[in-house]
């Protein structure tokens, strides 16, 4: 006699925590779906940064649990796996690496907790990473200037655009004419 076990999982209310979808790369999307599984159909896709409340949770049958989740923004409610959202606050962390404002010799380094400036003069002294400001996922506020990490996309440069060049804008990196130029 051969005895088989099922283990059900059923959603279970969680208490409504504010989450961001975080992955790995500026910039990416998350996949939000309609059961707490890979199968399910995407429902939306998600930008990495994005706000959310959760609703509840479950455990899936990939070994994750998946949180419901609605959007801030819209009205937007689906699954999204727990590695993919940081759960408890609405703020977005600073990423580890260079950012730059535009096309210029001058950039910030930043660790996990601390960042200098840099420019062709060389670099200044370490300062607390507190000091920045989180504006979105990949653009932080230094001064009185945004800067864009280095991985964060440029946006698609279309057909016959006049020549360009980007500078980082609280939403990102933005094509701005060069005057003067021609296409």
């Amino acid at each position: 006699m051969v005895t088989v076990f099922f283990i059900l999982s059923f959603p279970q209310a969680a208490s409504a925590l504010p989450a961001i979808l975080m992955t790995q790369d500026v910039g990416s999307r998350v996949n939000v779906r309609s059961q707490p599984t890979t199968q399910a159909p995407i429902v939306h896709q998600g930008m990495t940064g994005d706000r959310l409340q959760t609703l509840q949770e479950a455990q899936g049958d990939d070994g994750f649990i998946w949180y419901e989740v609605r959007f801030e923004d819209a009205s937007i409610q689906g699954w999204v796996r727990s590695d993919l959202l940081q759960l408890g606050t609405h703020e977005t962390p600073i990423r580890t690496g260079n950012y730059w404002v535009g096309p210029v010799g001058m950039g910030l380094e930043v660790t996990d907790t601390q960042y200098r400036f840099y420019d062709e003069m060389g670099n200044r002294e370490w300062e607390a990473i507190a000091t920045l400001q989180s504006v979105m996922d990949g653009v932080v506020l230094y001064g009185d200037e945004y800067w864009c990490h280095s991985e964060l996309p440029p946006p698609e440069l279309l057909p016959g655009q006049p020549p360009t060049i980007t500078q980082c804008t609280e939403n990102g990196w933005e094509w701005l004419k060069l005057e003067g130029v021609s296409p």
